[in-house]
């Protein structure tokens, strides 16, 4: 629902409630799901400024398809959402996101959830198993564009929160601060050069980092991981898949279940 126009080159502010993509940043690094949300988003100064104002709650997901189970009820998982993307900065060509999430779930409280297939998605066979919640905020700065010749995308994220149990620790946690960080870049040939004739470089990644920090529900939005012609395996260790080291879209190893299910959080040390 488009509520006004803000200015003579018709920046705007528009409200939408009802199932919609959203999406965290450029790359879905941390969110990238379609939950039933209420979103009030816009542009400033001649679309050079916009902006994600939204709360949501997600569905459960069917087991075999992943598709949203639109036919139970809501899950007791809560994400206000806020971000701003600068066009042109600080660089022309390169444009710069701040986000914050802020995730309260509140599963603990309900009983063990299981997949349409038997198998236990919530809480995840680790430690005692005891149910719990947890709070936690994800502060992020993430850029896409280029520098001259070279292609760049860029995330840093730091989360902070708590839960209220830790079931392999057998206790509270408070898991402070981790950082994540992931930088892409490619360099750009012009075309009719010797060696390119204008086709660019495979991305390398330059920097992955801090492998500690457990994403929200993360599906990253990347050719090379969602279109390869043999997605990676999921490797189970429980339940033939209720616990497992990977996803199909992981582009690293992760100990848990599935994330679409399970919580978002997790709770061995020396898995992402």
């Amino acid at each position: 629902m488009h509520l006004r126009n803000v200015s003579d080159q018709y920046d705007f502010d528009s409200l939408r409630v009802g199932i919609q993509p959203l999406i965290s940043d450029f790359r879905g690094f941390v969110f990238n799901d379609t939950p039933f949300a209420i979103r009030l988003f816009g542009t400033r100064d001649n679309n050079r400024w916009q902006y994600n104002l939204a709360a949501f709650q997600r569905f459960e997901k069917d087991t075999n398809s992943g598709l949203n189970d639109v036919f139970t009820r809501l899950r007791s998982d809560y994400t206000l959402m806020a971000n701003a993307y600068r066009q042109d900065w600080p660089v022309l060509g390169h444009t710069t996101q701040a986000t914050v999430l802020y995730n309260i779930n509140r599963e603990g409280n309900q009983g063990p959830y299981y997949d349409n297939n038997g198998f236990i998605a919530r809480p995840a066979v680790i430690g005692d198993g005891r149910r719990r919640n947890y709070e936690v905020a994800y502060l992020g700065l993430n850029g896409d564009g280029h520098f001259g010749r070279w292609n760049l995308t860029s995330s840093a994220y730091m989360a902070l929160g708590n839960q209220s149990y830790d079931p392999v620790a057998q206790r509270p946690e408070h898991p402070g601060r981790f950082r994540r960080s992931r930088v892409v870049a490619r360099f750009r040939l012009d075309p009719g050069t010797r060696n390119g004739a204008g086709r660019q470089r495979r991305p390398r990644p330059l920097r992955r980092a801090g492998q500690r920090l457990r994403c929200h529900l993360r599906e990253p939005a990347d050719c090379r991981l969602r279109h390869q012609l043999l997605d990676p395996p999921v490797d189970p260790l429980i339940g033939g898949g209720g616990l497992s080291l990977s996803g199909a879209t992981a582009c690293w190893v992760r100990c848990g279940p599935p994330r679409s299910r399970g919580s978002r959080t997790s709770s061995i040390r020396g898995c992402g």
